[in-house]
C-alpha cells in the first residue's frame, strides 16, 4: 500500500453522483417537512412529530457522516511487512499483497483491504466494514423512520384534505389564501421523493437484519448466491 492511491474514507474526492444526490435530497426532505407538512398540522401534531422528526434527521445524518469519515480498512496494511504479526486469521491480499485478516477483502473502487468486507457504498462513497457497519446499520434504520414519517404525514395531510377543512386552515394561517395546486404539487413531490426511498431502504434493512441473523455479510451472500447459481447451471 505504500506509495500507492487509495481512498481513506467517503469524504476523499472524487464524490460519488449518488453521494452528492444524497446530499441535497436530505435537506430538501428535512426543508419539505418543516416548510410544507409541519405548518399543516394541528398543534399536539406539530409538537410532537416536529420534535421526531428532528432528532431521527439528526441520528441520519450523525450515523451517515460516521459512515462517511471512517476509515475501514484493515490496519494492517499501513503496517510495513515486518512489523506485521501473522496469525492463522491472516493472509496476503492477491490484489495489494498487503497482509490483512481472512474476512478482509480488496474493494478496487478505494484501492485498499477492508476489514470485514460487506458492500463499498456508492450514497457513502466509502466502504461498510468492521469499523463503519453499526453506523450504517443505524443509518438505514433511521432513513425508514425519516421516509416513513414523511410518507405516512404526507398521506394523513390528503385525507383531511379530502375529508374536512382543517387543512385549509392551517394552510390560510401559514400562508394566506389557500391553493389547491400548490397543496398537491408539495404532496406529490414528498411522494415521489420519499415513497421509493421507503420501499428500497426498507428493503435493505431487512436484508441485514437476515444476513445478522445468518452471520454473513452482504459480499459473503452475494459470492454464496453466485456460486449456488453456478452449481445449479453445471447440474
Amino acid at each position: 500500500m505504500h506509495g500507492e492511491w487509495y481512498r481513506k474514507n467517503g469524504m476523499e474526492p472524487p464524490f460519488h453522483p449518488y453521494q452528492i444526490a444524497s446530499w441535497a435530497i436530505f435537506g430538501l426532505d428535512v426543508a419539505l417537512y418543516y416548510v410544507f407538512c409541519i405548518p399543516l398540522l394541528e398543534l399536539p401534531a406539530k409538537v410532537g412529530l416536529g420534535l421526531v422528526f428532528g432528532v431521527t434527521s439528526i441520528v441520519v445524518f450523525y450515523t451517515a457522516y460516521m459512515c462517511t469519515v471512517i476509515d475501514p480498512a484493515d490496519m494492517n496494511i499501513y503496517a510495513l511487512p515486518e512489523c506485521v504479526n501473522m496469525n492463522e486469521d491472516d493472509h496476503v491480499c492477491g490484489t495489494c499483497s498487503s497482509y490483512v485478516n481472512k474476512k478482509s477483502k480488496h474493494c478496487r473502487l478505494c484501492n485498499k483491504c477492508v476489514l470485514n468486507f460487506d458492500h463499498h457504498c456508492k450514497w457513502l462513497n466509502n466502504c461498510i466494514g468492521k469499523a463503519n457497519y453499526w453506523y450504517f446499520l443505524v443509518l438505514v434504520v433511521a432513513v425508514v423512520v425519516l421516509t416513513g414519517l414523511e410518507v405516512a404525514t404526507a398521506a394523513s395531510l390528503l385525507g383531511q384534505h379530502l375529508l374536512t377543512d382543517k387543512v385549509e386552515d392551517e394552510w390560510i394561517e401559514a400562508y394566506g389564501e389557500f391553493s389547491a395546486v400548490a397543496f398537491y404539487i408539495l404532496l406529490i413531490l414528498v411522494c415521489v421523493f420519499n415513497l421509493p426511498l421507503l420501499v428500497l431502504v426498507l428493503q435493505l434493512v431487512l436484508l441485514h437484519i437476515w444476513l445478522i441473523w445468518h452471520d454473513l455479510t452482504t459480499y459473503e451472500y452475494i459470492v454464496l448466491k453466485s456460486r449456488q447459481m453456478q452449481e445449479k447451471m453445471n447440474r
